[in-house]
């Protein structure tokens, strides 16, 4: 369908001017002036473009044509007429550019010769630098010394030029320049000389723009323009140029032009409303849903109702058509200012036509007007076929074309679907497939839109585009108009629309053609506001885009409407301020939006401020359609919508896809009274490349996994938004898993409480699982090296020694599978074991000798021997002994004993073994002592030993002790006679 209409354009409209301008140079010492302040070298570029603005100062172009003049602070600059003049001050830096030379001879009267501007013949050039590519705002600082000329179809004295991005020898006969901005107007607010006070009493003049006497004005204003700049050095020219069909008769005084980042009021392309390829358009729902049919219908002879007034006038236009022909054109021409008008008129009344007949078959019940309506689509889509070259035409297309698209809407999807109405009744196959075509070569003016002129036009066309979109369930056709309404940069280039919803309506609600005239400005609101009303019967929110933008600029333009005073960035025109007036339509559709669709958005009483101007500029005073009959609440009847409730959650049988093949099945589950409870679905893009989609019923949306994506988890959120409200939705969270499930085990203690990295007590370890897509399935573990799992279902507890090696591992629902992970502890809670041998409980002589055999055991971890210990305790004092040495039992005192052997294992565990013994004398231990000690040395005298023996025989124990203790130091050792006497005594004690 694009590549057609480009085609088709591109023969269309390709067909050069011809225009020869001549070059009249300005003053050489201004010129040289102006280089002066050119800065050589490279620019410098600016690091970020958020909160980015530079002024370029008039006088600072780097080139000119033609008759561009800098002036001075209190120059004189002249007017339009011949004895016009001003003596202009307050410029910045002192300086200004005065764009052309007044034409002295320009015509007056409408439709004559006129005298203009050459086009291109007056330009010149700056450069700008941005740090950037993105939108900026040029906000020109000029004077419009404002003469009243009543020229050629100009009577504001608008001062037109071109501004042209990038080009540095623009073609100002292409109409299709990438480069070409758009169309400046540094115009004049409308003539508040032409206010009456005494006949309009309702209303009081503004009082803020300066111009009660606008002849002569030397006021510096404002206008703006958004257009589309490259990162680093950009070129901007302005040239004096009149659109088609108007002249121009002397050029701005410019002072200078701020140069502003914008980009970021702009959305990203990532979050237009964009429709999805498989959309399911909703019939009929262009203007109007089955549902509002019948809410028309039921109230249709109510007069105390908008629907019974509107219907009033729908019959009374009927009555009119029913009497009056209406042939079909060949031809559809129309110019600037319907100049030429070759089936303009005709198509008009054609539109208007089919749309009422559709009307009163469905409101009545009348299946003859179903035919009628059926007889005007084919009659105008089997004759016209030939389409004039002008943009003119483009706008007459759009204006009507909806009242056609409306009508096919009914006739196709109710009319045809009438039981009542015989299949030889029918809108036939061929005259639908006919339709089709008229529309597509209606479209080859309107698609590609026309950004460089006043907003108001692609605000129009967008509209038009967006309802055969509809019709035509052309989902592309419907997305270019999405872009052009959000970002205005459908063409490319260095346009950024007029008619884009930022561009056309300032943050204040300004608009861009409230300094032309109001007439304007609401015909640029009302294409906003239509686009926004087929967007939403097809589901698609735009009333609440840039936050309810549409919605601010109506409260601005309603409020000036009724009579109140607005702020004005530029100034607000009085012209056709108090005019009555279709394009007011747009109060209807936004209060209806804002009162009965989302009642809770609206700031206090800002309907009732917008259905106010509805009543004044609309539902009074001289509103005609194309019969020639009043049409005060005909947009009322239609766009007056019966307010519904709606609320929505989604379910489905799963949420994670992890095989090819896999489906999900989501439901839309829809609460509300009305009969509408289909649903749009939205896909993000993180699944597109992966997953085929299927609506398989108004509210059940399949998904099927077509590839596996490489990332291990990919995952979106699928939304849900209401058919009927598109501010319903919901939302539910999808995901592809390759993931697998992530177990990590904790081991309680978390250290070992032992040593050498064993535990000594029992071991707690719990396995925690982490899978956020699609949850855990099942755990398990294995103690023998994974021959044999287990499902883990609680903590699992470790009480009995050994060396440990738990395996795990978990599966989610997906059936990913985590690999085996293992973690090892040891345990040995058991104490080392310890044999003594060769010695046991007992008394014994202390002439013995004991040799204790230690045997130490420990079957886990091992016996620590730097641990061991062994000792004798004699009355709580120990005494060291060698492991596995005798143990001279002289060496203890007399009496009780005991024996200790204390060993600990590699784990820190710690047990002992204890002997109680006793050693005892008697008159033969004593003999044997003697007997030893003189062997070893310490009785160096055999006959001394004798004697002691001697006497030991006859247990002679006091001579005995009185020897040994004479002997004592000489020849029986110290240590000896100790020994001895002890033992002695002891028997002697006895």
């Amino acid at each position: 369908m694009k590549k057609y209409l480009k085609q088709v354009l591109s023969l269309l409209l390709c067909v050069p001017i011809i225009c020869m301008p001549t070059l009249i140079l300005g003053s050489t010492v201004n010129v040289a002036a102006a280089a002066e302040n050119v800065t050589l070298g490279d620019p410098i570029v600016p690091t970020a473009p958020e909160g980015f603005t530079t002024r370029i100062e008039a006088e600072d172009f780097y080139k000119h044509t033609g008759n561009i003049y800098i002036r001075d602070n209190g120059d004189t600059v002249p007017g339009s007429a011949a004895t016009d003049s001003i003596v202009l001050t307050g410029a910045s830096g002192g300086k200004f550019v005065d764009f052309s030379d007044p034409v002295a001879n320009y015509k007056t009267g409408n439709g004559s010769i006129n005298n203009t501007i050459p086009s291109g013949q007056d330009k010149a050039s700056w450069r700008v630098t941005v740090p950037a590519a993105g939108v900026y705002e040029l906000a020109f600082k000029y004077n419009n010394p404002a003469t009243k000329v009543d020229g050629y179809r100009n009577v504001r004295d608008e001062r037109n030029s071109r501004i042209i991005i990038n080009n540095d020898e623009p073609d100002f006969t292409n109409s299709m320049d990438p480069h070409w901005a758009g169309w400046m107007i540094f115009n004049m607010s409308g003539y508040i000389d032409s206010y009456n006070p005494k006949t309009n009493t309702s209303l009081t003049p503004q009082t803020d723009n300066g111009y009660a006497n606008v002849k002569g004005n030397r006021a510096w204003n404002n206008n703006y323009m958004n257009v589309w700049l490259e990162k680093g050095e950009n070129t901007v020219t302005l040239g004096m140029e009149a659109p088609p069909g108007q002249a121009v008769y002397d050029g701005p005084n410019l002072d200078y032009f701020d140069v502003t980042y914008k980009g970021d009021q702009y959305v990203s392309e990532d979050k237009i409303p964009y429709l999805r390829d498989d959309f399911v358009f909703q019939h009929p729902g262009v203007y109007f849903t089955l549902e509002d049919l019948d809410n028309i219908k039921a109230n249709k002879n109510n007069m105390d109702t908008v629907y019974g007034k509107g219907y009033q006038e729908l019959v009374s236009a009927t009555t009119w058509f029913d009497t009056n022909t209406v042939n079909p054109a060949p031809v559809l021409d129309v110019g600037p200012y319907n100049n030429p008008n070759i089936g303009g008129t005709a198509y008009t009344r054609g539109g208007s036509k089919a749309l009422y007949y559709a009307l009163r078959y469905y409101l009545d019940g009348d299946v003859a007007y179903g035919k009628k309506a059926r007889d005007v689509l084919n009659g105008w889509a089997d004759t016209l076929k030939t389409l004039g070259l002008g943009n003119d035409v483009k706008l007459r297309i759009a204006i009507v074309g909806t009242d056609f698209v409306n009508a096919a809407e009914i006739i196709k999807h109710v009319y045809n679907n009438d039981p009542s109405v015989a299949p030889a009744d029918k809108w036939q196959e061929a005259g639908i497939g006919e339709f089709e075509s008229f529309l597509h070569l209606l479209l080859t003016k309107t698609y590609d839109f026309y950004p460089q002129a006043n907003g108001n036009w692609d605000a129009i066309l967008g509209g038009f585009n967006m309802a055969s979109a509809a019709y035509l369930e052309d989902v592309g056709l419907f997305n270019d108009a999405l872009k052009q309404r959000y970002l205005g940069t459908y063409r490319g280039g260095n346009t950024v629309s007029m008619g884009s919803l930022p561009s056309y309506i300032y943050p204040s609600g300004e608009q861009q053609e409230s300094s032309r005239d109001q007439t304007h400005a609401r015909m640029g609101i009302t294409g906003l506001a239509s686009q926004a009303d087929i967007a939403w019967n097809q589901g698609v929110d735009l009333y609440g885009a840039n936050d309810n933008r549409l919605l601010t600029g109506m409260v601005y333009n309603a409020r000036y409407a009724v009579g109140e005073e607005v702020a004005s960035a530029t100034f607000i025109s009085d012209k056709n301020r108090t005019q009555s007036g279709i394009e007011a339509i747009g109060y209807e559709i936004v209060s209806n939006h804002y009162l009965n669709q989302v009642a809770d958005v609206a700031s206090e009483g800002e309907t009732d401020l917008i259905y106010k101007a509805a009543n004044m500029r609309l539902r009074t005073g001289s509103v005609n359609n194309e019969a020639g009959r009043k049409a005060n609440y005909f947009g009322a009847m239609i766009f007056t919508d019966k307010p519904y409730d709606v609320a929505m959650t989604l379910s489905a049988n799963k949420n994670v896809l992890s095989s090819a093949g896999d489906e999900i099945v989501l439901t839309a589950n829809v609460q509300t009274d009305s009969g509408i409870k289909r649903v749009n679905w939205d896909i993000p893009e993180s699944l597109k490349p992966y997953i085929d989609s299927e609506i398989i019923s108004d509210t059940m949306l399949k998904l099927k996994l077509r590839e596996i994506p490489d990332l291990y988890e990919t995952v979106g959120v699928i939304k849900a938004t209401s058919v009927k409200k598109a501010t319903v939705s919901a939302t539910f969270s999808i995901a592809i898993d390759k993931k697998p499930p992530v177990t990590m085990a904790a081991v309680s203690p978390a250290q070992p409480d032992g040593l050498n990295g064993w535990y000594g007590h029992a071991v707690t370890v719990n396995l925690n699982v982490y899978d956020n897509l699609s949850g855990v399935a099942k755990t398990e573990y294995s103690l023998d090296d994974g021959h044999t799992w287990q499902a883990y279902t609680s903590a699992l507890m470790f009480d009995k020694d050994d060396k440990y090696t738990v395996s795990y591992r978990s599966t989610d629902n997906a059936g990913n599978a985590e690999a085996v992970k293992t973690i090892g502890f040891n345990l040995d809670s058991t104490l080392p074991t310890i044999t003594v041998t060769g010695f046991v409980y007992g008394t014994y002589s202390d002439s013995m000798d004991i040799t204790p055999i230690l045997t130490l055991s420990d079957n886990l971890s091992g016996v620590d021997s730097s641990k061991t210990t062994v000792t004798i305790s004699t009355n709580g004092e120990p005494q060291t002994v060698q492991q596995g040495a005798a143990i001279p039992l002289y060496t203890l005192p007399l009496g009780s004993h005991t024996f200790i052997v204390t060993a600990s294992d590699l784990a820190g565990n710690t047990s002992s073994q204890t002997v109680l013994f006793q050693t005892t004398t008697s008159v033969q231990s004593l003999q044997a002592l003697v007997t030893r000690f003189m062997n070893t040395g310490w009785i160096d005298n055999a006959g001394i030993a004798n004697s002691l023996q001697s006497k030991l025989a006859k247990n002679n124990l006091d001579t005995f002790v009185s020897e040994v203790q004479a002997q004592s130091g000489k020849h029986i050792s110290a240590q000896a006679a100790g020994y001895l006497l002890r033992d002695a005594q002891y028997l002697l004690s006895k």
